[in-house]
């Protein structure tokens, strides 16, 4: 078994390798990490990316931001739903204003309970999951279809939630 000097290089091997391992993480910084690489795999292997989000914090999708613009500009779709914040809100929000502004970005908002399911989906088997806002308590794989596609329908209920007439 490889051994790894960082938690970055472990997921970069993860990512690189689409290893099935689950990978455990409770912090800003290995969140950053994953969805970095998430959003890596996105753009080497033209795979759509799916972001359920609370609020879209700033001070983690900003560093994203030129990620997404290299996805959407490689023909990556980048869909994000926001559950628990007012358009309005977003205004000034450089990762939502990339992916509004992009032609192969949409952002949709509804007023769901902060409890729903945040995660970054790539494809049908790549995903960080979170469990927990507040602890930032997540799992993620490079290489799961299963949870993949269970979030991948999570996503489209959000869709047709957002479509739904008032």
């Amino acid at each position: 078994m490889a051994t790894f000097d960082t938690f970055e290089d472990f997921v970069k091997d993860c990512a690189e390798h689409s290893k099935s391992e689950f990978i455990r993480n409770s912090s800003i910084k290995h969140a950053k990490i994953i969805v970095r690489e998430l959003f890596n795999c996105a753009i080497r292997d033209q795979q759509d990316i799916r972001i359920s989000s609370g609020k879209l914090q700033d001070d983690f999708y900003d560093d994203m931001v030129d990620l997404g613009r290299k996805a959407m500009d490689r023909d990556v779709h980048v869909s994000v739903v926001v559950l628990d914040s007012a358009e309005e809100q977003l205004q000034g929000n450089s990762f939502y204003e990339t992916v509004e502004d992009h032609p192969n970005g949409r952002v949709f908002t509804l007023d769901l309970p902060e409890t729903e399911t945040h995660y970054v989906l790539v494809g049908d088997s790549r995903y960080r999951v979170e469990f927990d806002d507040v602890t930032k308590e997540a799992v993620a794989s490079f290489n799961d279809g299963t949870v993949g596609h269970l979030l991948a329908d999570v996503h489209e209920g959000y869709l047709q939630s957002a479509a739904a007439p008032a």
